[in-house]
């Protein structure tokens, strides 16, 4: 069980959010704590991923008299956070092995939620290195293949190459799925569906 805010775990470090830090520690050598501090204006950071080279993904948040404004990061073992999407209001839910993070984030303007892939190799001075997966798509996991499962209108989602693909109903049970939850490297995919009680 993972304590405080939120956490992830690659098999051999853990990173987990207590007290508004997130703190990353590897199981080989106990009691090493690399603590990732809120920077700026940030009061608080949420690890939600991690790969398996200890790169965490997660948010930033500030708190402001009204609300909590989430912005995502990326940060190696040895880096600095690397903000995604700077300026834009996101939340970063799931990482790869290969530097891609999918999240969501808010547009500016009409304030609606969108998904979207960050690849941190594409990140240069002329693009910031993501793609929009799409108006209402809610992305929750990616595998190194860069498949994305996710939700959009109550329905489970596969995003790949641009195209969202929807997961038909088991054939032993007639319910739609709601949301795919996970996708392995294989390309097997964990979803489920909400029935009414």
């Amino acid at each position: 069980t993972m304590p405080g805010n939120g956490g992830a775990f690659n098999g051999r470090e853990i990173a987990i959010s207590i007290h508004e830090h997130t703190y990353v520690t590897n199981l080989s050598n106990s009691g090493n704590h690399e603590v990732i501090p809120p920077s700026g204006n940030f009061t608080r950071t949420h690890a939600t991923d991690m790969d398996r080279n200890g790169n965490v993904c997660g948010q930033l948040v500030i708190k402001t008299a009204n609300a909590e404004r989430h912005f995502a990061f990326f940060q190696t073992s040895t880096d600095t956070a690397v903000h995604i999407l700077p300026n834009i209001e996101a939340t970063a839910t799931a990482m790869n092995n290969n530097g891609q993070v999918v999240g969501t984030w808010k547009h500016p303007y009409h304030k609606k939620t969108a998904g979207y892939l960050w690849t941190k190799s594409k990140v240069t001075d002329d693009s910031e290195g993501w793609v929009s997966l799409g108006d209402g798509f809610i992305p929750r996991d990616l595998n190194d293949s860069g498949m994305v499962t996710g939700a959009k209108n109550q329905k489970a989602v596969v995003w790949e190459q641009g195209k969202h693909y929807t997961i038909n109903p088991a054939v032993s049970h007639n319910k739609q799925p709601t949301c795919a939850t996970h996708i392995t490297n294989a390309g097997w995919i964990l979803a489920y569906t909400e029935t009414e009680q």
